[in-house]
């Protein structure tokens, strides 16, 4: 029973460690308002491996065939990433 419970313990540790290296920093839209009172989103898409190609995927699909205006963008430094987005 001992070696049965060391190689399952073996195979969770190697599962962890697999997972925790390979995760990568995503992206997200969180619901805001814009200067005007509308509703908007703050997309932000952090992390060295992302890029503004995310940032602009998100707010597609946030607002679909509709489009949307792109009403502020910050880049700190390629690492991190926002906009701030209304639908149209």
């Amino acid at each position: 029973k001992m070696k049965r419970l060391r190689v399952c313990s073996f195979f969770l540790l190697l599962a962890s460690v697999t997972t925790g290296c390979s995760y990568l920093p995503g992206g997200y839209a969180k619901q805001t308002y814009s200067p005007s009172g509308k509703t908007a989103y703050t997309i932000q898409c952090d992390g060295y491996y992302n890029s503004w190609a995310l940032c602009l995927d998100l707010a597609g699909q946030k607002c679909g065939s509709r489009g949307y205006d792109i009403l502020d963008r910050v880049d700190d430094k390629g690492v991190g990433r926002s906009l701030l987005i209304e639908c149209n």
